[in-house]
């Protein structure tokens, strides 16, 4: 998947508005550690702490893909109450 599908499939729920700046940030540094993510996996590190390590990296990475859709939900949500 390349950077540009990921960024699709992240912002399907729509574009962050209400932090915007922050979201496009987050998002940035995201992409580039995702891509890079499959690499550090096949180097399957051998020692205690270079799996929790990289265990600890998965668990950061889905929490940040939760971040970021909860803030495109929420920046929808926000701009339909401020309309009305």
């Amino acid at each position: 998947m390349d950077h540009s599908e990921i960024e699709e499939n992240l912002f399907a729920l729509g574009e962050p508005q209400l932090h915007g700046g922050m979201c496009n940030t987050l998002s940035v540094i995201y992409v580039k550690v995702l891509s890079i993510f499959p690499d550090l996996e096949a180097a399957r590190p051998r020692s205690t702490s270079g799996i929790q390590a990289l265990c600890s990296l998965h668990i950061a990475l889905e929490k940040t893909k939760n971040l970021l859709q909860h803030c495109a939900e929420c920046s929808k949500l926000y701009l339909v109450i401020y309309l009305f």
